[in-house]
């Protein structure tokens, strides 16, 4: 292989590696243009419930307030207090929430009906 031609290999790496670096450079730049670093600020629907989440008040959720709320699910579903849901309990809790979706009494739930309940649906699918 002459010098000539190692030369020339030498530069077409050169400038392939540089082309790269360019490349990598532009779409961090780019992604910092589409995906600022701040978040973006919630709902007020979500920061009221951060704030029933959040029992004392901190702006944050800890381990215990999580805890907390699990277990107050736990004890709408645990109708007669003993530590232990039984079919009866949940199937009892499912028709109270079906029912209260079902404004027209038909016995089947339509889009609109659940559509309107929207929030109560995830917070009892959850």
């Amino acid at each position: 292989m002459s010098k000539f031609n190692l030369l020339y290999s030498l530069f077409l790496i050169f400038v392939f590696l540089f082309l790269i670096n360019n490349s990598i450079k532009s779409n961090e730049y780019q992604t910092n243009q589409i995906m600022p670093d701040k978040p973006e600020e919630g709902t007020e629907e979500e920061k009221s419930g951060l704030k029933e989440i959040d029992l004392n008040n901190d702006g944050k959720i800890n381990y215990s307030e999580f805890q907390e709320i699990r277990q107050r699910r736990f004890n709408r579903l645990d109708a007669n207090n003993d530590n232990i849901i039984t079919q009866e309990e949940f199937e009892k809790r499912n028709y109270k929430f079906f029912s209260e979706i079902d404004e027209n009494n038909d016995r089947y739930l339509s889009k609109l009906e659940m559509f309107k309940k929207r929030k109560k649906m995830r917070n009892i699918l959850e």
